[in-house]
């Protein structure tokens, strides 16, 4: 259900019942988004929340503060996005014990084509779930380009933070291994527009997959290198990555592998906190064990003008163009 409250000082405000909300987090130079965990809460205790079920304490309101520099065919596609994520990924009820948790969360957006037209905060740029300890917020300056030149990202961005939220109603704020958390995000947004679009970075091999980036996987398991994971790609490689080897070793289907990286370890991590045991757990390999599967794939050298250097020629990685979203998301159920 939604009802608009009219045009203020050149921003639309929306108040949206859904079940969702948002967290902590931290901007990033990518524009896609990146999530900080709070080191003061207490995950895995022994009272547990339902992964299972949508927030729990009635539906979860967003207010959209949208910014009139941004084009209304923007703003019709974002409250359509918002809407489907909702309807099919409802944020599950842990969320509500993130700290800074509050109801409405605060979506601020704007065409970066413009200064930051929210001067109650002042610092926000790029896209990201933030925070300062008692509230949080999403944030989403969409870059000038990505309007002039019809960038599918302008609108995946959306599904990648929104991502973040459900993930933190799965884990309850625990977002180890950087990794599988923004590689995570970085392929659901590709399943959206997979989706609803018909293409998405999968076409293009999620190039530039950095070459170098795989020499020590293990160092993405805290952080992610910029330098390295260019819009979150070597983490994403690595997602998937993983769910190939879960359907060559354990017989599963292509959605089925990624309901259970994207959705079931991250749930796991709630009773098990420690993110190495659960993932031994779910896909029974260690980190390490399948650390050691990535040297199997061949490195080229770059054939854009744009980047130089070797990267990772992977086609046969890319999912089927058929998986839509909803069938990961239902591969279990199903």
């Amino acid at each position: 259900m939604r009802r608009a409250a009219g045009l203020a000082g050149g921003v639309l405000f929306v108040m949206v019942s859904a079940c969702g909300t948002g967290s902590d987090g931290a901007i990033d130079e990518q524009n896609v988004g990146s999530y900080s965990g709070s080191d003061e809460q207490d995950i895995g205790s022994d009272d547990q929340c339902d992964t299972s079920t949508p927030y729990a304490e009635g539906d979860f309101s967003f207010t959209y503060n949208l910014d009139s520099s941004l084009p209304d065919e923007w703003v019709d596609e974002f409250t359509t996005i918002m809407g489907n994520l909702s309807e099919w990924a409802p944020v599950p009820a842990c969320v509500h014990d993130v700290p800074g948790m509050s109801s409405p969360m605060n979506i601020y957006a704007w065409n970066g084509a413009v200064e930051n037209p929210f001067p109650e905060r002042p610092d926000m740029r790029g896209a990201s779930i933030s925070g300062d300890g008692s509230e949080t917020w999403m944030v989403l300056e969409i870059s000038e380009d990505e309007f002039t030149y019809d960038a599918l990202q302008r609108y995946s961005v959306i599904v990648h933070e929104y991502w973040h939220v459900y993930q933190l109603g799965l884990t309850r704020d625990n977002d180890a291994p950087i990794w599988l958390w923004e590689g995570g995000a970085k392929v659901a947004q590709e399943f959206y527009s997979q989706q609803e679009y018909g293409q998405s970075e999968f076409d293009n091999g999620l190039f530039p997959i950095v070459a170098s980036g795989l020499s020590q996987p293990a160092a993405f398991e805290e952080y992610v290198d910029g330098d390295l994971d260019i819009n979150y790609n070597t983490s994403a490689f690595m997602v998937l990555a993983l769910a190939k080897e879960l359907q060559e070793a354990q017989g599963l289907s292509e959605a089925r592998a990624f309901e259970m990286i994207l959705k079931e370890f991250q749930a796991a991590k709630l009773t098990e906190p420690d993110w190495k045991v659960a993932f031994a757990e779910i896909f029974s390999m260690t980190p390490e064990e399948f650390y050691a599967t990535l040297d199997q794939y061949p490195t080229v050298a770059s054939n854009e003008d744009w980047f130089e250097g070797d990267v990772l020629d992977v086609p046969s990685l890319m999912p089927s163009k058929d998986l839509t979203f909803t069938e990961v998301l239902s591969a279990f159920a199903s």
